[in-house]
């Protein structure tokens, strides 16, 4: 079961939930509307689309050719389970599939283009096979088997390191290696990269505040990263504009507040209380974990309702979601917010 939140503005949600009748604001959506689609496994949420990956479909619903309110159905040309979608600028739909094959649907001309080759590099001796998509405005990697991470034919992680999972923001990505130590690369202007200063980078450099930690979870948002460690304390830095890092934001009532975190800080919880985070994801500006008794937190903007019926808050805040939902993973778009059941 698929429950969805956040902005609306191109309909994208209107097609997706059992009842039309249940759009309380058009544009905004300030509760969690269960979607009519079953067996979802993965879901990407842009301003305009939302792709949701379903056994060997996946149905992209929002702006298309040159409307709102649109829908579609994809199969890739394999014809195998779809693992993880992707969707970029209205023009292209980026399908894995979990026989490891990376597909580009094209909006425009409606054609299947195969792109391994162009992010793996040619060669017999490579046997490596792609299972997870990384997806920027700036930054398009792709994570392997072996635990590489290649960016247009080229090897983005040290050689020394075996990645587990990666993650791209707006201009910046992060990659989480086998021992538990993170690292980031690209436009650090906002302290995405978590190294202490506001400079870029080509290559993947370790953020060296968590090294030790043991991070079992990241997530990327706008300009911002968040991480769990095995204790499941959850650590964030970057842009605090909205308080998508849950730290208090620099402003006229918390003159000790942040704007640019430029060093991972680990977050307090309201009232110390005493939490254990199991998952991680963020937004443009917001920020959502699951604890591991099941509820929901989250901070950060919440214009478009991506925070439900919660206000724009720097501190972690509970969501209100009945006790009787199981919930299994948290997935966090541009706007939007969704959980699978």
């Amino acid at each position: 079961m698929l429950r969805i939140c956040g902005f609306n503005g191109f309909q994208q949600i209107d097609n997706l939930v059992e009842s039309s009748g249940n759009l309380e604001n058009g544009s905004r959506i300030h509760k969690f509307l269960k979607c009519k689609e079953e067996d979802c496994r993965d879901v990407d949420m842009t301003w305009s689309n939302i792709l949701i990956s379903k056994g060997k479909c996946a149905v992209l619903s929002g702006f298309l050719n040159g409307k709102p309110n649109q829908s579609i159905i994809l199969e890739t040309p394999d014809k195998q389970e779809i693992i993880q979608g992707r969707c970029i600028r209205n023009k292209n739909c980026l399908l894995l599939t979990s026989q490891g094959k990376y597909w580009q649907y094209n909006l425009e001309n409606l054609e299947w283009k195969e792109l391994n080759n162009l992010y793996l590099p040619i060669d017999k001796n490579l046997s490596e096979k792609l299972v997870k998509i990384a997806i920027g405005e700036v930054i398009n990697a792709v994570l392997s088997d072996a635990g590489s991470v290649w960016y247009m034919g080229n090897k983005l992680s040290p050689s020394e390191i075996k990645v587990l999972d990666i993650d791209c923001g707006k201009e910046h990505g992060i990659l989480l290696s086998d021992t538990g130590n993170i690292y980031t690369w690209g436009g650090g202007s906002r302290g995405q990269l978590g190294n202490g200063i506001l400079e870029s980078t080509e290559e993947p450099c370790e953020v060296n505040l968590l090294s030790g930690m043991n991070v079992v979870r990241i997530a990327a948002g706008g300009w911002h990263n968040a991480v769990i460690t095995r204790d499941g304390d959850l650590y964030t830095w970057g842009w605090n504009k909205q308080g998508q890092l849950g730290h208090p934001t620099l402003d006229g009532i918390n003159k000790d507040g942040v704007a640019v975190l430029t060093e991972p800080r680990v977050v307090d919880w309201p009232n110390s209380l005493n939490v254990h985070i199991l998952q991680v994801s963020c937004g443009t500006s917001h920020t959502v974990v699951l604890l591991e008794n099941g509820e929901i937190w989250g901070c950060g903007w919440n214009k478009w309702g991506q925070l439900g019926n919660l206000k724009t808050t720097h501190l972690m805040t509970k969501f209100e979601i009945s006790s009787s939902i199981s919930i299994k993973r948290i997935i966090c778009g541009a706007w939007n917010t969704a959980f699978i059941a």
